[in-house]
């Protein structure tokens, strides 16, 4: 194998390995005054615009968000709720264009374009009786439409909702 076509292989798997490596970026806002020690249960504001091509997603979502919420102490309570949970999301379209503008001798960098479609999650955890957003997550990733792959999924929507709650509740200011 040549040296040219040997860096050009090592540049592709490269590309490949950071795409299918890509991490989920996260923002996360909160009301800086508001008590979240009051908090004790929670409820799910009903989503009527999931798909049924999303509702596997939306029962994967919420039972991961239960049991983590359980595990930090909050219960359901679907009669008279703390605060209330809802979530919306979108996929863009995106375009990475890489100039590897370096020259080799024989060899000319070029240009790589590389087409994803990435996926924003935004999580808002709602005053129950003021209806104020006390608490936002917004995760977002490149999607993995290609997988059929069960564990892989799950361990995505639970990565997801450990960035999600990664600052809840908010530390007392």
């Amino acid at each position: 194998m040549s040296a040219k076509n040997l860096l050009v292989l090592l540049v592709t798997m490269v590309a490949v390995t950071l795409a299918a490596c890509s991490s989920m970026r996260t923002n996360i806002d909160y009301d800086p005054v508001y008590d979240f020690s009051t908090l004790k249960t929670y409820g799910w504001i009903p989503n009527p615009q999931i798909e049924q091509a999303n509702e596997l997603f939306d029962k994967h979502f919420r039972k991961i968000m239960d049991e983590k919420l359980a595990a930090r102490g909050y219960s359901v309570d679907d009669n008279n709720p703390d605060f209330l949970i809802a979530y919306h999301g979108d996929v863009q379209s995106k375009v990475d264009v890489t100039n590897w503008g370096y020259r080799y001798p024989g060899w000319y960098g070029g240009i790589e374009v590389y087409q994803y479609e990435e996926g924003t999650l935004i999580v808002d955890f709602v005053d129950a009786k003021a209806k104020d957003i006390i608490y936002r997550a917004t995760v977002s990733a490149e999607m993995d439409r290609g997988s059929t792959d069960f564990e892989r999924r799950q361990k995505r929507i639970t990565e997801a909702v450990e960035k999600i709650l990664k600052s809840f509740p908010p530390p007392k200011k």
